[in-house]
């Protein structure tokens, strides 16, 4: 299993019922049913660090977004709220990898976004941060 399927595994699990996305979400044409919640994971591959921590070239920051969606605030705010108090602070246990904790960087205000499916959704973006090592 590689870092980006683990961390999408700690994503999914605190919101069983609740469909989370890997990269995007599938086209209307692509025959997936779009759930009226669910959540997008964004694992960011690009702004994977090498750590202060030690020099060794094997460990960095990996970064992730997780997007929220909802017809409503109140849904979108529950969404993405269980998602945060499910991997927040939580050391993910990932075979070949010694990982820190789960850190929270940024989030944005909920904003309705009418491009979703060209529906009218609610967007909460949360940015998460772990510290990782390959081992």
């Amino acid at each position: 299993m590689n870092l980006p399927d683990g961390v999408l595994e700690l994503v999914r699990a605190p919101i069983p019922g609740v469909t989370v996305f890997d990269g995007g979400v599938p086209d209307q044409d692509e025959s997936v049913e779009i759930p009226d919640r669910f959540a997008v994971y964004w694992p960011d591959m690009g702004s994977t660090e090498n750590s202060q921590v030690s020099m060794d070239p094997t460990g960095g920051l990996f970064r992730f977004q997780v997007n929220a969606v909802a017809p409503d605030r109140g849904m979108c705010d529950w969404v993405a709220r269980t998602i945060h108090r499910g991997i927040i602070n939580v050391k993910p246990r990932i075979p070949g990898f010694q990982c820190g904790l789960i850190q929270h960087e940024f989030a944005l205000p909920a904003q309705i976004d009418e491009q979703v499916l060209s529906k009218r959704r609610v967007l909460l973006i949360n940015r998460y941060t772990l510290l990782a090592e390959q081992i």
